[in-house]
């Protein structure tokens, strides 16, 4: 009787997927794939620094203006606290788009 072997020698068992640990592949339903650590954007300081300074805002001449200096990222609230500027909610590098996301 005559054994039944795959392409790796292997005696009806799959292949293993290379020389990549099988501790670091996540399953999505899919395919595996390997496990990568995906970045994230904290908003939280921007959201809670707004909060405090808009009880001082009387009126447009206490909102601050935006600095076009990596330095005053500190100072960056959420595109809600510019109201009377639209054009400080328009990004002008593009990051990433998704598509056929379920």
């Amino acid at each position: 009787m005559a054994a039944n072997y795959n392409q790796d020698g292997n005696m009806g068992r799959p292949r293993q997927g290379g020389n990549i640990p099988f501790s670091k592949m996540v399953f999505d339903g899919k395919r595996m794939r390997k496990a990568i650590q995906r970045r994230t954007v904290d908003y939280n300081h921007s959201v809670a620094r707004w909060m405090q300074e808009r009880v001082w805002i009387r009126d447009k001449r206490d909102i601050k203006f935006l600095r076009p200096d990596p330095n005053f990222i500190i100072d960056l609230l959420p595109p809600v606290a510019y109201i009377d500027n639209p054009m400080n909610s328009v990004t002008t590098k593009f990051v990433h788009t998704s598509t056929n996301k379920v």
